[in-house]
Order: C-alpha cells, then structure tokens, then sequence
C-alpha cells in the first residue's frame, strides 16, 4: 500500500491514520470540508456531496485506499439537521464509494456502535442484526450498506465513542472533556447504566492500516476489550491523571432527556480482527496512560504548510 486518501483527516482517527502513514512513508493525502488542518500530510478541500468534484480528486490522484470519516459525526446533531446530515453520511459516502470503485480504490468507511439496539446482553459480534434506534445509526448503517454493496473488497470499521488528544481541532471528546472538567476542579455527572466499549483514535488507525495492508474486507469491530459506562471510565481517567475521582457523579439514564436514544449495551466483540490480524488492542487503562504521556499544548504544536491555496486539486 503506498498511495492512500484520507476523507476526514481532521477527525480523532482520520488524524491519526495521516500520521501513521507518514510515519511509514505512505503517500498521503487528507480532505476536510470545513477545517483547515495539515499537520501530518497535505491537505484540501473536497466536498463529498460534490459528485464532479469527488470523481474529479479520485481521478488525479488515484489511491489505492480511501479511509472515510464522516464529517456530520455528532448523533445530536444529526437528530436535528437530518438533510444535512444525510447529505454527507449517505449521499457523500456514496459518491465517493461509487468513484473510488471506478478508480479500483478500496474503501474503509468509519461506522458506529449505535448500528445496534442496545438491547443484548453480552457484546455484539459482526453478524448480529442492527437495530437503529437514532437518525443518526440509520444514517450510518444505510451508509455501511453502499460502500459494502459499491465493492466486496471494501471494509467498514465500527467503532464506539472514540477518544484520544485531538491535534487537529479544537473539538472535545467524551475523555478530552471530563479531563478538562476534572482538571478544573468541576463536577462531572456520568451515566453508570449505559455500557460500551470505547475506541481509542491512535489505536483503532493503527489497526485500520494493518487490515488495508492484509486486504480486510467486509464488517469488523475496533474497541478495547472492556465494557464501561461512562462514569467508570470516568473515574480511570481521573485516576491515571492523579486527578481527585470523587468529581465524578453517577446519574442514571432516566435522570436526563436525552435529544438521541441510545441503548443500555452497545459493547463490541473485536475478536475477529484481533484473530485475523494478531494484534490486541490496548487495554483502556493503557490508553489513558498512552493519553498521559502526549497530553502537549496543541497550541504549541507545528503544522506542515501545504501551500497558499487549500484547494484540493492543487495539491495533488
């Protein structure tokens, strides 16, 4: 694998896969819609809705690996935008699915946990049924169905509330905030009645270049082995930072209203990948720790210049 695109390179995981592949001198590329960021490759502009545009960039730069990350990612928000959600979840995965296929491009699109009901009592594996609950899993399963339809080579990479140090945006995740809470010596209200297995951003893109480089295809799931609830990995976190764990409160479910429902369990199985690649992912106590030790001032941090102009067919 030398030629990849990354569509969504300023998400946690899309980030990650630009540094992983620069790392290992991979020529790479990144797209965003809205945020300007090139701190691991180059990077520009491309709107997945832009059917022209999208056939266009597959046509002139030509990978052999398309990694998409949705840029519409937020559950709430897609809840209530759900045009506009739909247009870059569905409509724009398709197109670039659809393009990348006449290019001979594989494709690894990044889906979710929610895809499922919530309502099992041990943790789903690939070939349990979905069961949306939200717009936004039903928005993210149709978009699972086109890329798997669009190509039997192309992969979807399930995930569950991702989190690592975001060094792209200025964007939280669930463990970046309550880290920032806890440090400012704020209460945290977690729920302990809703389980999944977390993703870990760093992680989950190391893997994802190894199941490109081994030709995965078809459905896997990425996540450590343990099944929390918030409020557990919550305490962890405050734990490992030497932060004062009694800021974290246990709420319940039914304590709030929340805009997106969402089920009591969505753990993932990933011992498929795990046999099939033989690679364990980290615990979560190791990717707190791993958080830790690279918790820098993204301020201080340097990008790459790419050149005056942002778009993209100047780049490549």
């Amino acid at each position: 694998m030398n030629r990849i695109l990354v569509v969504g390179a300023e998400s946690l995981i899309g980030q990650n896969i630009c540094r992983i592949a620069t790392q290992r001198g991979i020529n790479v590329v990144g797209t965003y819609k809205k945020t300007s960021w090139a701190r691991y490759c180059p990077m520009g502009i491309m709107d997945p809705t832009d059917v022209e545009e999208v056939k266009e960039v597959m046509k002139r730069y030509q990978p052999e690996v398309v990694f998409i990350d949705p840029s519409c990612d937020s559950p709430e928000y897609c809840e209530t935008h759900p045009q506009e959600a739909w247009a870059s979840n569905v409509e724009g995965v398709l197109n670039i699915a659809t393009s990348a296929r006449d290019v001979k491009s594989r494709v690894f699109l990044i889906s979710t946990d929610l895809v499922f009901s919530g309502d099992k009592r041990s943790k789903y594996v690939e070939t349990d049924p979905p069961e949306p609950l939200s717009k936004y899993a039903q928005m993210k399963l149709e978009s699972e169905r086109v890329v798997l339809d669009s190509s039997k080579q192309n992969c979807i990479c399930r995930v569950s509330a991702t989190y690592g140090m975001n060094k792209a945006t200025p964007k939280y995740n669930f463990i970046t905030w309550a880290l920032d809470q806890i440090k400012s010596n704020r209460q945290v209200k977690l729920l302990d009645d809703q389980y999944v297995t977390p993703s870990y951003a760093p992680d989950c893109a190391e893997e994802m270049m190894l199941m490109a480089d081994r030709m995965c295809a078809g459905i896997y799931h990425l996540a450590v082995s343990e099944c929390m609830s918030r409020y557990e990995m919550g305490i962890k976190l405050a734990e490992t930072f030497g932060l004062d764990p009694s800021l974290c409160v246990k709420i319940k479910s039914d304590d709030i209203e929340p805009i997106v429902i969402r089920g009591k369990n969505t753990c993932l199985d990933t011992s498929k990948v795990t046999k099939e690649i033989g690679r364990n992912f980290m615990s979560f106590q190791d990717t707190l720790i791993d958080m830790k030790n690279n918790d820098v001032d993204r301020k201080k941090e340097s990008s790459i210049e790419v050149g005056k102009s942002n778009n993209f067919i100047n780049i490549i």
